[in-house]
């Protein structure tokens, strides 16, 4: 194990055991090299592992924090080493049908408290709104609702919000994405949904919470994904 391995093992130990919290700033880059008796070059890479792992967010000009969910249950939440793409599996699921995105709402809001806190932004940030849907030729199969911060995307325009917005952020804006998190639980429809998605009264939605982060540790986006519960199911595989 190299040394800015075990020194990030160290950091990610104090963040698992609670003796740093979510919200906590970390000690600067110089406190750390006088902790650890290392250079600044080896303390960039301690850095750059704890944000590749999902445990800190860096702010300009402010330092470093642990992130509201670093020290949180492995049951609510899962590091993925790749990024996911849900549409493939489920374009195999319904016999390699084409899949086509409506786009319902493209504006720009003032989100709510826990979407703020999930992007890392003041309650007086603006973002982009999109609302969309998938569909297949049996159907819309998931509806879409994404936040992506205002000051972030520059150019992102309705055209990027009916494609892959992964590949805006990455080729247009040229960011590495880092991370993907994710939650996973069952809700209920809206009335609008119910009509959306053609299922009946009662019928449960797989809500999949999502929020993305670049290599760098700054939140890109924050989807709430409400697939058919009725047809498909989530399946991953932990590579240990």
């Amino acid at each position: 194990m190299y040394k800015y391995e075990e020194i990030a093992e160290d950091i990610e130990n104090a963040i698992r055991e609670g003796a740093l919290k979510a919200y906590d700033q970390l000690p600067t880059v110089k406190e750390l090299c006088e902790t650890y008796n290392v250079s600044k070059s080896t303390i960039t890479q301690v850095i750059n592992e704890l944000s590749a792992r999902g445990l800190i967010a860096r702010r300009r000009g402010s330092g470093m924090f642990v992130k509201s969910f670093a020290n949180e249950a492995d049951d609510y939440w899962s590091k993925y080493n790749q990024i996911i793409n849900y549409t493939e599996e489920i374009a195999r699921s319904e016999a390699d049908q084409p899949i086509t995105i409506e786009v319902y709402d493209f504006t720009v809001v003032q989100p709510e408290a826990a979407v703020c806190q999930a992007l890392d932004l003041d309650r007086k940030s603006f973002t982009y709104f999109v609302t969309r849907g998938r569909k297949t030729e049996t159907g819309t199969f998931l509806i879409e609702y994404i936040y992506i911060p205002l000051e972030l995307a520059a150019g992102f325009k309705y055209d990027h919000a009916n494609g892959a917005i992964h590949t805006f952020i990455e080729d247009n804006l040229g960011l590495k994405i880092g991370s993907i998190h994710r939650a996973i639980r069952a809700v209920m429809p809206t009335t609008e949904e119910r009509a959306r998605l053609q299922i009946a009264y009662g019928t449960p939605l797989l809500e999949i919470e999502q929020i993305g982060f670049l290599a760098d540790g700054r939140p890109f986006e924050y989807i709430l994904s409400h697939y058919r519960g009725d047809r498909y199911e989530f399946r991953t595989v932990d590579n240990l």
